[in-house]
């Protein structure tokens, strides 16, 4: 079983034709679709073929309503606490190179707490994935503790994917790596702007390297330059060329790909191809979780 611990969100899409124009309008795509770095995490994993859990809370809303069925629909598993604030919205704003800059309200997201953890929401075996997101705020970020500490106990493994690095660097270098020492994670995911902050060095090869000390396994991801992977050898895989149109989502759908491929017991560079692969497939669409054809892209 592979878990996800985090946010479930409503994502707002909005890209403009052309520059806005202030006190008027442009025409554009706006678009609401679930999202939350954790779900669309864990909708990834179901739609290649594995089983899926999702740990977090949603509003008593409509939304939440609306969260539960689309993950119920993906065949998630479901574990997610109802709480008396509205559930999490994000508006993302698609410029014309793809890049997405995010106005979040996490809402009802943070307010998984760790007296809400149960023992069937972690097998014995499982792999607990974390979003960074869900190690910022109290108290999702004790409940994450909690449950990688109870998924190591009972025999499983943990990974980390460090999200984004505005809220990495508003966090703390020292106070995050300090956080890593206390979750010993097996798996770390990060891009290179996060990375390079973590690490303290732009260059992969010696950054990777440095946050090796956190966790025996990183996966330095480049964009359009590919993918350094470092475990008990390094592996590096080029990028994909391809033309972009959102990002959003992008991280997420990497990390299941390799996630999947690697617990399958995938060589450590077909694991990192097949996830360059899916993340180029999901860029060149609108929103975290288009409809594609995985046998093409896997």
């Amino acid at each position: 079983m592979i878990v996800a611990l985090g946010d479930a969100a409503l994502d707002l899409f909005v890209a403009p034709d052309l520059d806005a124009i202030e006190g008027s309008d442009v025409t554009g795509a706006v678009r609401v679709l679930p999202g939350g770095s954790a779900a669309n995490f864990a909708v990834w994993v179901s739609r290649l073929g594995a089983r899926s859990t999702l740990i977090g809370a949603v509003g008593d809303d409509y939304a939440g309503d609306f969260m539960r069925a689309d993950l119920e629909r993906e065949g998630v598993l479901t574990h997610l606490r109802r709480v008396p604030v509205p559930t999490a919205a994000i508006a993302v704003l698609v410029d014309a190179r793809g890049e997405r800059t995010m106005i979040t309200n996490r809402g009802a997201a943070t307010h998984f707490a760790p007296a809400m953890l149960e023992p069937q929401m972690l097998p014995p075996g499982c792999h607990v994935h974390i979003p960074a997101y869900s190690l910022f705020v109290e108290p999702l970020a004790a409940a994450a503790i909690a449950a990688a500490a109870r998924a190591r106990a009972g025999g499983g493994t943990v990974a980390v994917d460090t999200s984004s690095v505005g809220p990495l660097r508003a966090f703390g270098r020292e106070r995050f790596l300090r956080l890593l020492a206390d979750l010993m994670p097996d798996l770390l995911f990060a891009n290179h702007a996060e990375a390079a902050f973590l690490s303290g060095i732009e260059d992969p090869e010696a950054g990777s390297l440095i946050l090796q000390r956190h966790a025996p396994l990183v996966l330095w991801k480049l964009g359009a330059d590919g993918v350094l992977g470092r475990g008990e050898r390094p592996a590096r895989v080029p990028g994909l060329a391809v033309p972009v149109r959102d990002s959003t989502g992008a991280g997420d759908a990497f990390a299941a790909a390799f996630t999947v491929a690697h617990r399958s017991g995938a060589a450590l560079e077909t694991a990192l191809a097949r996830a360059n692969r899916l993340a180029a497939a999901v860029v060149r669409h609108m929103g975290a979780r288009p409809r594609l054809d995985l046998k093409e892209e896997n």
